[in-house]
């Protein structure tokens, strides 16, 4: 899309799989039952791992047949590999050279310094994070951007607004327990340090629970910190077509 600006000033990304396989060294999965429930039961009788719970099932594809099992009905928490089956998806619907992007976007050229409202628009990338920001205010300072007449409108139609919760469990406080948005920043979440006397002590990290206007607020602030003077605030407004 175009931006009004007279450049098209479009953040792109590829995705962070944050994939963590542990290939385990089983041997030739052709090979006998017991040669790999053997490799297997070592593999559990490590210092690491003899005091965790598991719960295992091999099976091998062409027939179906079951190489090995160790309580597989046994419900666990499947944490980080579910990401396994997110990144399947992904590159089944998105596709290997699918981008995140977020798009900054106005109505009209930059006339005199001025730009007539800015839209923000994000599709969900989910590393939009506060080292980004100077550069952007540079970028548009080097087009000639001085001053946003109105406000920082943003835009996060691409997802609904159901800001569900991605993680839910008793741990309260921990930075991947957040809502999600379309429009986000610093995944969503706020560190502090709270002093009481002489000691400091690191805040359990806070969630905004409107995504889109955390990541205003701190645009905002970068545009002022940076020289770029906004006639207005920050408020939730669609793109409108002509941008």
């Amino acid at each position: 899309m175009e931006s009004g600006l007279g450049v098209n000033l479009t953040i792109c990304r590829k995705p962070f799989w944050a994939l963590t396989f542990c290939f385990l060294h089983l041997g030739n999965l052709a090979a006998e039952t017991p040669t790999l429930t053997d490799s297997i039961e070592q593999i559990l009788r490590t210092s690491r791992l003899d005091q965790g719970k598991s719960s295992i099932q091999i099976v091998r594809l062409a027939d179906r047949k079951t190489l090995y099992e160790r309580d597989p009905d046994r419900l666990l928490n499947p944490a980080s590999n579910v990401k396994i089956f997110t990144a399947a998806a992904a590159l089944r619907y998105l596709g290997p050279d699918f981008t995140f992007k977020t798009e900054f976007l106005a109505r009209g050229p930059v006339r005199g310094g001025i730009v007539n409202g800015l839209w923000i628009k994000g599709y969900g990338d989910p590393i939009f994070v506060t080292e980004e920001l100077a550069p952007i205010v540079s970028h548009l300072k080097a087009q000639g951007v001085s001053q946003i007449q109105g406000h920082i409108n943003l835009d996060d139609s691409w997802f609904d607004q159901n800001h569900t919760m991605t993680y839910v469990s008793d741990r309260q406080g921990k930075r991947y327990s957040i809502v999600t948005g379309a429009l986000s920043f610093n995944f969503n979440k706020l560190l502090a340090d709270g002093v009481r006397g002489r000691r400091r002590k690191r805040i359990p990290p806070q969630g905004s629970y409107d995504p889109a206007l955390f990541a205003g607020a701190a645009i905002l602030e970068a545009f002022q910190k940076g020289g770029i003077v906004v006639r207005g605030g920050v408020k939730r407004e669609a793109a409108p077509e002509e941008a």
